[in-house]
């Protein structure tokens, strides 16, 4: 895994590019590490430069001091032989570029190259002070090989103050760098190697940490399609483990909810439910008043049939019939009120008027009058009689609302509108679809009619009703 390319996708907000957690803990964990190691590298190199150049320069003071007190008799006694042989082996001396001894004129009375022995001491142009002693001066001057420091130490005559002459020692930082240099390497390499193993325990613990966030997104993503079901098998005692654990009991009352919803809608329209849950505050008793239209229908005959026949096969059929229409209302928008034994109490416009609710209604109505003429061709196959509806449909103003008590409630909707409904209803005879002038006016100019309207009495009113026996929809 550790060769794979970082995982990237697509931002849906900003339309870039966005990389996943695991190689940002990763690339910032191993850009700590590195800055570090740097940070590291650079205070050792300058701790060891600092400490090999102050020993070094220690070391050269000793060595200019001794040759200062060899040199004071051989000075005096213009012994230039002598002071040669005490500078010749210098040299062998690490990181000591030459040896001189000075006089007070300025004159080269000894060198380790015996070629500049006897001329006279010119100062090294650029140079500046590095450093003054009670003892000693030592200043320094870009050489061959670098900086180098020169040390210059006087020499004394014996029970005398005043100076015969110098000491010029030359020391080259070369020594000082090849050992950080030498240093660096080391550190370089165990840095390396270092980094890397960083990295390997950083892809791991990033990785360990990415897990649970990767299957709470796949989880989160799981119940944005509605797989309730959804959990993660997470056991950790930190702030992940609490994360996952708030998440599991989400998608627990989710999944409980949500069956709690397709349990609803089986006895109570998904529109109402919805609302209901969106809305708590909705679910009390009460009502408004709504312009509606209710179609109710019923089996023609249903009594006498179900006398002879049992009551599993009465069921049965009711189930078939139900079956079959229950998907036409929920096509058109319409909402099942109530099933009444044989009988269906449907409201379009309640809980939400859609605009054409009246036209959906009929449209419904001749959609079950169809479905129902297919079912008893199929029972004539079979040997059976056929089976008849009766459909009505009124509109106009009802209440509408949860009607019950706090304890035990349902909605639905009631008034003289309902009562004519199903009153007209008693009057369709093998599926007509008989409407009242109230829905005709609503419609007229998008269905056909069979025949001009009709005056009938119905039980309760005390004026006659205006119906129509709807034929079909005219195409738009």
């Amino acid at each position: 895994m550790a060769g794979k390319k970082p995982e990237k996708k697509t931002s849906k907000k900003g339309g870039g590019f966005i990389f996943s957690l695991k190689y940002k803990i990763l690339i910032g964990i191993l850009f700590f590490v590195a800055t570090l190691m740097g940070t590291v590298i650079g205070l050792i190199n300058k701790n060891v430069r600092e400490t090999i150049l102050a020993e070094s320069i220690e070391k050269g003071l000793a060595v200019a001091r001794g040759i200062a007190t060899a040199s004071e008799d051989p000075l005096l006694t213009n012994d230039d032989l002598t002071l040669f042989s005490t500078l010749k082996g210098i040299q062998d001396n690490t990181g000591v570029v030459y040896g001189m001894v000075v006089d007070m004129e300025g004159t080269i009375r000894g060198h380790n190259d015996v070629k500049l022995s006897g001329k006279p001491y010119i100062g090294t142009a650029g140079s500046s002070v590095f450093k003054i002693g009670k003892d000693y001066i030592i200043n320094s001057y870009m050489g061959e090989t670098g900086t180098t420091y020169d040390i210059s130490i006087p020499i004394f005559s014996i029970g005398a103050t005043d100076e015969i002459g110098r000491v010029h020692l030359g020391l080259s930082e070369k020594t000082a760098r090849e050992a950080v240099e030498k240093a660096s390497r080391y550190i370089i390499y165990l840095s390396a190697i270092g980094l890397l193993l960083g990295g390997i325990g950083a892809f791991l613990m990033a990785t360990v940490m990415v897990k649970p966030i990767k299957l709470l997104v796949s989880g989160v993503r799981a119940i944005g399609e509605g797989k309730f079901h959804q959990r993660i098998n997470i056991k950790r005692r930190d702030e992940i483990g609490e994360l996952t654990s708030a998440f599991n009991d989400m998608a627990k009352g989710l999944e409980e909810r949500e069956f709690i919803r397709n349990t609803f809608q089986k006895f109570v329209h998904k529109d109402i439910v919805n609302e209901l849950l969106k809305n708590p505050d909705k679910v009390k008793v009460g009502g408004e008043r709504k312009k509606v239209t209710v179609l109710f229908s019923d089996i023609r005959g249903f009594t006498p049939l179900s006398e002879n026949m049992p009551p599993e096969e009465v069921v049965a059929l009711l189930n078939r019939h139900f079956s079959s229409m229950l998907p036409i209302i929920n096509k058109n928008g319409g909402v099942l009120d109530k099933f009444m034994g044989d009988a269906m109490m449907v409201t379009f416009g309640a809980p939400f008027p859609k605009g054409d609710d009246a036209l959906m209604a009929v449209k419904t109505g001749l959609m079950m009058k169809d479905m129902r003429r297919a079912l008893n061709k199929n029972r004539e196959k079979e040997g059976k009689a056929p089976i008849h509806m009766g459909i009505g449909i009124n509109t106009g103003y009802v209440v509408a609302g949860n009607i019950g008590s706090e304890e035990r409630m349902e909605y639905t909707v009631f008034g003289d509108v309902v009562n004519t409904a199903a009153r007209i209803e008693g009057l369709s005879r093998e599926e007509d679809v008989i409407i009242t002038e109230d829905t005709y006016k609503e419609i007229m100019n998008s269905v056909t009619i069979g025949q001009e309207k009709e005056e009938v009495s119905l039980k309760g009113k005390s004026r006659p009703v205006t119906i129509y026996r709807v034929l079909s929809i005219k195409e738009s």
